[in-house]
């Protein structure tokens, strides 16, 4: 179950009757700020009460035990109604909040490292940040991103941190930044591959509801140009000899040629500027480096579910990690790393994941993880069977869950034997001798329906005003409410006869332990009206009071309160 929080306050808490965001939505990227969005309605109560930019009282979006998000508003925006939409930007983006003096990793002062250089950046960040916004450097695989971890880096612009990281890091070698908690403790990693390997599959037939796959070919050459920059003098491989590199691959004039993909699609020239390689010797391994990981972009955009929603036992997807997407009727089954995330804190089945082998393009650490984990799919295919059995019971789950209720009619001459045929959702009018009969449907998320037992509901009639039963709603504030600010909890009162029933107690006195209020709902443009569960968190005062939100209203919604006996 997520939750909001903004400080020690509650943005939103299904649990609660007040604290409600709607419209919830959060994307997370590679390399870039998380985004959580919500909306809040006018009787919210923090309604325009978080400020832009505070980092005082952070935002948080907490699933279970876990932080998927933390952050500050960036902007907000009201409607017509109203209601106020916020856009929400991660802790990553804090380091746009501070600028680096002019530098030089020639200089004695800062590392020309790439782990090194990564370290500095954030300690100039720390050394203006407050102590609550300051970032720990925790795993560092900077080193693994060069052969030689030397570099040759300089600004005299006093940029800001996050983009100099961007700029003259990632963009350049490649690797992913993410931030992580311990306790209290903010940590940033700086990682040269994709992170583990989530035993969770997105799967046709069990959690993938619908993709996209994109193959790109932006980027892609068949002779690969490195050029080299050491201060203001060019670096070429011209003056190397031609001849074979490594399998596939020859040096030929300024560069370096893919031999059976020339062949197959002709020379396709492309460029590569590497700013801190002075010897062409260097030059020439980095280029191949570089070439071997060409090839054309692959991307799939899926609509998932993610199964830990549904059993905590199973992996969560994540950020970064590699997941394999598999759908036979389709022909795919293999790894991708996952690149970004739109969860849709409303709607599970609305998420979506974009896995990507085009990111892995950017170092060969990650290119050679997808390598291994394909080439090891039919080795691990007994092991695979374990998990999918699992998401498989996760599924079967869901199947199982009710997603829908409503009560059926049918009229009878007998009051001891439920009517066989003649049921339907519309309630009958009573008539003299004969007995309306009532019984519960469910629907599950697998498309089949259970029918319950059968109850009488009329019998024949009773002393004229004695025994008539009359079941009152009153709302604590009023049926009509404007700019989708609807509060107010409904409260039935039953009458038996002039006897008032205020209460359960007085309900199962009157009529036995059994008697209770039950609750249904129709909302605008739905067809039938479906029971509201005894279990549910609206309900208040032993089954007798009802709080309605925005959430529970778009236009409008009709609410029935019935006395049960049976």
């Amino acid at each position: 179950m997520y939750r909001i929080l903004c400080g020690n306050d509650i943005v939103h808490d299904a649990r609660s009757d007040v604290e409600i965001a709607f419209e919830k939505s959060c994307d997370f990227n590679l390399n870039a700020s998380d985004t959580l969005k919500f909306k809040l309605a006018r009787t919210h109560p923090l309604y325009k009460k978080i400020e832009i930019k505070d980092k005082t009282r952070e935002l948080v979006l907490v699933d279970g035990d876990t932080v998927r998000f933390r952050g500050r508003a960036l902007d907000c925006e009201e409607d017509f109604d109203g209601n106020v939409l916020y856009t929400c930007e991660g802790e990553l983006s804090y380091l746009n909040d501070k600028t680096l003096p002019p530098y030089s990793t020639t200089s004695d002062d800062v590392p020309s490292t790439v782990d090194g250089l990564f370290n500095w950046y954030i300690s100039q960040y720390n050394a203006k940040a407050d102590a609550r916004d300051r970032f720990i450097v925790g795993i560092n695989e900077g080193a693994m991103l060069d052969p030689n971890n030397h570099i040759l880096r300089e600004s005299s612009m006093r940029p800001n941190v996050s983009s100099e990281i961007k700029e003259k890091l990632l963009g350049k070698l490649g690797g992913y930044v993410r931030v992580r908690h311990e306790g209290d403790l903010r940590y940033i990693d700086y990682l040269a591959g994709g992170g583990t390997t989530t035993a969770q599959r997105i799967e046709f037939g069990v959690n993938l509801l619908d993709f996209a796959r994109r193959r790109d070919s932006t980027g892609f050459c068949t002779k690969l140009i490195p050029i080299g920059k050491g201060g203001d003098k060019e670096v070429t491989i011209d003056q190397l000899p031609d001849g074979p590199l490594q399998a596939g691959f020859e040096k030929a004039g300024n560069g370096i040629v893919s031999v059976g993909n020339a062949k197959k699609y002709g020379i396709i020239e492309r460029v590569v500027e590497f700013e801190d390689i002075t010897l062409p010797e260097n030059l020439l391994q980095a280029g191949m480096r570089n070439a071997a990981n060409v090839r054309f972009g692959d991307t799939m955009e899926l609509t998932a579910v993610d199964l830990h929603m549904i059993d905590e036992n199973i992996d969560r997807l994540i950020l970064g990690n590699y997941i394999r997407a598999t759908s036979r009727p389709h022909g795919f089954d293999e790894y991708f790393i996952c690149t970004n995330m739109h969860l849709d804190l409303d709607n599970a089945d609305q998420s979506r994941y974009t896995l990507g082998s085009e990111y892995d393009t950017l170092t060969g650490k990650q290119s050679s993880k997808i390598a291994s984990l394909n080439s090891s799919i039919n080795k691990q295919y007994e092991a695979v069977q374990g998990i999918d059995q699992t998401a498989k019971e996760a599924a079967a789950k869901a199947d199982a869950a009710v997603v829908d209720s409503w009560d059926e009619y049918a009229v009878s001459d007998s009051n001891s034997d439920p009517p066989a045929d003649g049921w339907s959702s519309d309630q009958p009018k009573w008539e003299e001798g004969r007995y309306i009969w009532r019984r519960p449907v469910t629907a599950r998320g697998d498309g089949t329906t259970v029918e319950g037992s059968p109850a009488v509901m009329t019998g024949n009639p009773g002393r004229d005003g004695e025994d008539a039963v009359l079941v009152h709603i009153d709302s604590s504030a009023g049926n009509a409410f404007k700019n989708n600010s609807v509060s107010t909890v409904l409260r039935a009162v039953v009458f038996h006869g002039t006897r008032r029933l205020p209460d359960g107690a007085a309900l199962r006195a009157e009529f036995g332990p059994t008697a209770r209020v039950e609750w249904r709902w129709q909302r605008m443009g739905e067809d039938r009206f479906g029971t509201i569960s005894a279990s549910d968190s609206r309900l208040s005062e032993d089954g007798m009071a009802l709080a309605i939100s925005p959430a529970d209203v778009d236009e409008k919604t009709d609410f029935l309160a019935s006395l049960v006996v049976g």
